[in-house]
């Protein structure tokens, strides 16, 4: 059985995993994939260093890295 730290830890990775997974898509393409808020989700890739796909001058999606 699972013990509530080891949950906890789990469930963060798992949360961080699933947002890493759609870094190739805009912050709202994302947030209506993911189902969440936009503004959250902006706060919760920041505090966590996640950047996304940007859009470029001509409305097509540019991957950004770091």
């Amino acid at each position: 059985m699972e013990t509530l730290p080891e949950l906890r830890a789990r469930h963060r990775r798992e949360r961080r995993e699933l947002v890493e997974a759609h870094t190739d898509f805009t912050l709202c393409q994302a947030a209506k994939l993911l189902d969440a808020d936009p503004s959250q989700l902006r706060t919760y890739a920041w505090h966590n260093g996640i950047s996304f796909a940007t859009m470029n001058y001509k409305g097509r999606t540019a991957v950004k890295r770091d």
